[in-house]
């Protein structure tokens, strides 16, 4: 069993936020986070689906700027033991929600734009 194709299956069954932690620290430190926030949700093993959401993700940045819109990955823990993997399978960045479902409607109710490529 390959063990980084099921890491990033399960990493790309989540959802990409651009918030990231990059926006908390920067609240933390006085300063406002980015402006534009959204959630591009990929919720199947497609690779090209992955692709195409990582593609926007880099759209939203190269247009809007890197520094007003952050990206912070998530996996879903669900998808993660159904796959047998573990958070240390995972890289290092990228966190873990419990429901990849309420992940988007939390981060839709604070104000985030959704995109479901």
């Amino acid at each position: 069993m390959n063990r980084p194709t099921i890491t990033r299956r399960a990493l790309l069954s989540g959802a990409a936020a651009t918030r990231a932690a990059a926006a908390a620290r920067a609240q933390q430190a006085g300063r406002p986070g980015p402006p534009h926030e959204v959630v591009f949700q990929v919720s199947d093993a497609d690779p090209a689906k992955s692709a195409l959401a990582l593609s926007n993700v880099r759209n939203v940045q190269t247009d809007l700027g890197r520094d007003k819109a952050a990206v912070e990955i998530v996996a879903r823990e669900s998808t993660m033991r159904n796959r047998q993997v573990s958070r240390d399978d995972m890289l290092p960045r990228i966190g873990c929600v419990e429901a990849g479902v309420v992940h988007p409607m939390k981060r839709r109710r604070e104000g985030c734009a959704y995109i479901r490529p």
